[in-house]
């Protein structure tokens, strides 16, 4: 008997060999591969062919301003080229330098065409806006082009799988956020009597197929787009001294928290080197994580230190 929900394989590929270089995703029994290449990588991707054919991108980054995480969604008939040359964002005063691309592209010549790339531009661009976790860059809105009835399903289905597979390259971009609507305010009461903490349920782990950095990440976004949120007592631990005590014994994470409108680019290089670019976000508090505890070749950095902490979550 099969259960409701179907397993579905995602194969990871390491194409450099190490979690900052790129990656591959493959969708069993789908016609299209994504690839994740850092900005840094892009001028050594010109050999990758299948980056010279039609496809749909994503670029992602931080503000240099304000520090929220955007979004740029585009097509091209040759996505390499595309991307070596200037976007609207990336010029001017305000310019803005994107960290990640997220390409996808088709395995057999001709399945994707320009009116196909147009349609899931339109699409993606739409999807993206309406999800409002990522500040959309594009400066005009692309027009969805007009396919057949047989061809827009095919799309569509695409954009169900592409919904998939986003969350494991670490940019959840098309799922709308949970808390976009603050709840209203109450008065305060008083504190009851301490009881046993309260039992939640939390979202299942990443695939193990994940380095300890992504697999880490996609942890902790999972469990914020579920809805979780770090009391405040969590975050004075996590975020102190006293946290990191117990950091050193693989017990906690550690979060440098941001202070009401400061953004990364205003902290020491000392520490942005030591956190992640990602600012996460979780209620009223925005904060980095440190990124050393996930790093290959580095003592006791194993994922199962971070399903330990992750299943101490389960009770708040």
């Amino acid at each position: 008997m099969h259960s409701e929900s179907e397993a579905i394989g995602i194969t990871v590929t390491l194409l450099d060999g190490t979690i900052d270089g790129r990656y591959e995703y493959r969708l069993d029994s789908w016609n299209i591969d994504v690839y994740k290449i850092p900005h840094k990588l892009l001028k050594e991707s010109d050999n990758y062919k299948v980056l010279h054919t039609p496809g749909v991108y994503l670029l992602f980054g931080e503000e240099t301003t304000e520090g929220a995480p955007f979004v740029y969604v585009g097509e091209a008939e040759d996505i390499y080229v595309r991307l070596n040359q200037k976007h609207t964002f990336e010029k001017g005063a305000n310019k803005e330098v994107w960290d990640d691309a997220i390409i996808l592209v088709a395995l057999s010549a001709g399945d994707l065409d320009k009116a196909k790339i147009k349609y899931l531009e339109g699409r993606f661009y739409e999807i993206a806006s309406e999800a409002k976790r990522f500040v959309v860059k594009n400066g005009n809105t692309p027009k969805i082009s007009q396919l057949s009835k047989q061809n827009i399903n095919a799309m569509e289905n695409l954009i169900k799988k592409a919904k998939l597979i986003l969350p494991t390259t670490g940019y959840d971009v098309f799922t709308a956020k949970s808390d976009s609507v603050k709840p209203p305010k109450v008065q305060p009461q008083p504190k009851p009597k301490k009881k046993q903490g309260k039992i939640v349920d939390l979202p299942p782990l990443p695939s193990k197929e994940l380095g300890p950095c992504e697999y880490a990440k996609t942890g902790l976004e999972n469990l914020l787009n579920s809805g979780y949120t770090f009391s405040e007592a969590q975050m004075k631990r996590y975020g102190s001294i006293e946290g990191s005590k117990d950091f050193t014994h693989r017990n906690n994470p550690m979060f440098w928290v941001l202070k009401n409108g400061e953004k990364r680019a205003d902290l020491d290089k000392t520490i942005t080197d030591r956190y992640w670019a990602k600012v996460f976000q979780s209620g009223e508090y925005r904060f980095l994580m440190f990124s050393q505890w996930y790093k290959d070749n580095i003592s006791g950095s194993h994922k199962s230190d971070f399903d330990n902490w992750y299943n101490t979550l389960t009770e708040k």
